[in-house]
């Protein structure tokens, strides 16, 4: 009797690799990925024909499928958020409180202070947006 089985298993498999086989007619360029790809099994059944208790009973959509089926590929990872520091924080308040004293100073040297100041605070607020 367990000869019987195993024969019947292996003639089945056998079956099942030619099937597939025969199913793998693909365009040119679009080949499948033999990494992504799962075969079905039916349910399981024991000696008595009865299903064995793991398996759910009732229709599925996994019991709809037959043969090959294409997993969908994993998405790609997001980017690591970067942390806060700050110092970022830091240039846009010293920017800041220079443009304002740039402002107080007027003339040349005040436009100077002005521009350095606004340049250090965009800056600082540049890398905190980052």
């Amino acid at each position: 009797m367990r000869l019987a089985r195993r024969a019947f298993s292996v003639v089945v498999l056998i079956s099942a690799a030619a099937a597939a086989e025969a199913q793998d007619a693909v365009p040119a360029g679009n080949s499948p990925s033999p990494s992504r790809a799962v075969l079905i099994a039916p349910a399981q059944h024991d000696s008595a024909g009865s299903r064995s208790p793991n398996v759910r009973s009732g229709p599925m959509t996994s019991a709809a499928t037959v043969g090959i089926v294409r997993k969908a590929p994993a998405p790609a990872p997001l980017a690591p958020k970067q942390l806060d520091t700050p110092q970022n924080r830091a240039m846009m308040i010293v920017g800041g409180a220079a443009f304002i004293a740039g402002a107080i100073i007027r003339d040349t040297p005040g436009q100077i202070v002005m521009i350095g100041g606004a340049g250090l605070g965009l800056w600082g607020l540049y890398q905190y947006l980052q």
